[in-house]
Order: structure tokens, then C-alpha cells, then sequence
């Protein structure tokens, strides 16, 4: 419980938009939460995984 399971991006991106692609094809089904964070401001959103 509460591990990280993934870190898509680590390091710097100039200003812009991005997506990630998250493979989660080895995790369980469940409840996982997906933490970002810029520039002092982090932000976490909720996402459910159903295979």
C-alpha cells in the first residue's frame, strides 16, 4: 500500500504540452493515484484501473 509503482518522466521539459503513455499492463486491477509535480505545485488525480 502506497508504493510507487511508476515514474513516466523524471527530469526537465521546457514549457509546453505533453502526454505520457502508463503501461500498466503488470499491475492489478484497483484504485491508483498519479502525482505530479512542477515547480513547487503538485497535483495528484485518481485513476482506476479495470482489466
Amino acid at each position: 500500500l502506497g508504493q510507487e509503482v511508476a515514474v513516466l518522466h523524471n527530469g526537465f521539459q521546457a514549457e509546453g504540452s505533453y502526454q505520457a503513455v502508463w503501461n500498466a499492463g503488470e499491475l492489478a486491477s484497483g484504485v491508483y493515484y498519479i502525482n505530479m509535480m512542477m515547480n513547487g505545485y503538485t497535483e495528484t488525480k485518481k485513476a482506476v484501473l479495470v482489466k
